[in-house]
């Protein structure tokens, strides 16, 4: 090996670190910008925008959760809650105006989720539990609608956050 490349593997893999490193930070906790550090959030219209904190808006938008370290972070949060709104709005679509009557335990409800092993976006059925908001529910088994709507990729970032 030469000079060089040992220079370029060297970089590479304190990219890797550091990119491990930020993942590990993330982990436990939301990133908060400190004091005048930059930070990226997206506006109501959906632009994605650097701001720097320090104001009654930065500290709104990041005790909503709407402060990200990156561009990409930032993006991809905006791209998983406009579908998330898209699907939610689908499914009460669907239902017609029906929500899960938790008490009946004979009534069926059905509840999407990703299945990792599977790799693809799944229904279940539920009697009593509920997991998550009951908006998230169906009254019927839906997945043929909900798949011919919503690609396997858009659905894997509605129910995990992940692409």
């Amino acid at each position: 090996m030469n000079k060089q490349q040992l220079k370029n593997d060297i970089q590479e893999m304190k990219e890797k670190l550091q990119k491990m490193e930020l993942e590990l930070e993330a982990s436990g906790k939301r990133w908060e910008p400190s004091l005048k550090e930059q930070y990226f959030s997206f506006s109501d219209e959906g632009l994605t925008s650097s701001f720097n904190q320090g104001t009654f808006f930065d500290e709104w938008k990041i005790s909503r959760g709407e402060a990200f370290r990156t561009f990409e972070e930032c993006d991809l949060d905006h791209k998983r809650k406009c579908l998330t709104k898209k699907y939610l709005d689908f499914l009460h679509e669907l239902n017609d105006g029906w929500i899960p009557d938790w008490e009946n335990e004979m009534e069926d409800k059905y509840g999407g989720f990703y299945c990792n092993y599977m790799k693809e976006y799944q229904v279940a059925y539920y009697s009593s539990s509920q997991e998550v908001p009951s908006k998230f529910f169906i009254k019927k088994d839906f997945i043929k609608e909900i798949k011919d709507k919503f690609t396997e990729a858009e659905l894997k970032l509605i129910i995990t956050g992940e692409e």
